[in-house]
């Protein structure tokens, strides 16, 4: 669910699809719209007047709703891709699309939304529990950071056609440098390597 300008976005699962809520007086919440999506829909994003929205299911897609009317949202778009279990964040023209183990993570240019297009992908052993801002975060026991372009200065833009740079320990802080994560751990020695990334901690 995402709440944008008193209204909440809700990614309602295999028979609800895309519901609009008005939330702006929390007191008495007010049904606005609908859209029954084809499959089930599961996370979502909310931007300049659209939701993008991950649709699983036999034919599993990201779908671009105009939700300028909330009383009448309208499919626009799709895009082809896993999306079964899918979280999407969405940073300027691109969508991020986080998907459970083998999907991994998916990345659309929707800087036209009438017609998105797939810029890179990486398939990952772990779940996916969030995407975003050049930033893709995994769990599956282990925890892991993904940079998805070099940002060799705040600002430059990402090279989301070649995601990469790929660090990961069990717990612990770091910093970015050069669109690289340096993971410490907590216990244990800094990642100076780029190891693979494992399905289950050894």
């Amino acid at each position: 669910m995402k709440v944008v300008n008193g209204l909440a976005y809700i990614a309602a699962d295999q028979s609800g699809g895309l519901q609009i809520l008005d939330v702006s007086n929390p007191a008495a919440p007010q049904y606005r719209g609908m859209l029954d999506t084809p499959g089930t829909a599961n996370g979502l994003a909310v931007s300049n007047g659209r939701v993008y929205l991950a649709d699983g299911g036999s034919n599993s897609a990201l779908l671009v709703i105009d939700v300028n009317n909330p009383a009448a949202p309208a499919l626009v778009a799709s895009l082809s891709l896993p999306a079964s279990d899918a979280r999407v964040d969405v940073v300027g023209g691109t969508a991020f699309v986080a998907a459970g183990a083998p999907g991994g993570l998916k990345i659309a240019d929707i800087s036209n939304p009438l017609a998105p297009v797939l810029r890179g992908s990486l398939a990952t052993a772990a779940g996916a529990a969030r995407a975003g801002g050049g930033r893709y975060r995994l769990h599956r026991g282990w925890r892991a950071r993904l940079a998805v372009g070099q940002r060799q200065q705040p600002g430059d833009a990402h090279d989301a056609g070649s995601p990469g740079h790929l660090r990961c320990g069990e717990r612990g802080r770091g910093r970015w440098y050069g669109g690289v994560r340096g993971h410490r751990p907590r216990h244990g020695s800094r990642h100076g390597e780029q190891p693979q990334l494992p399905g289950t901690p050894g």
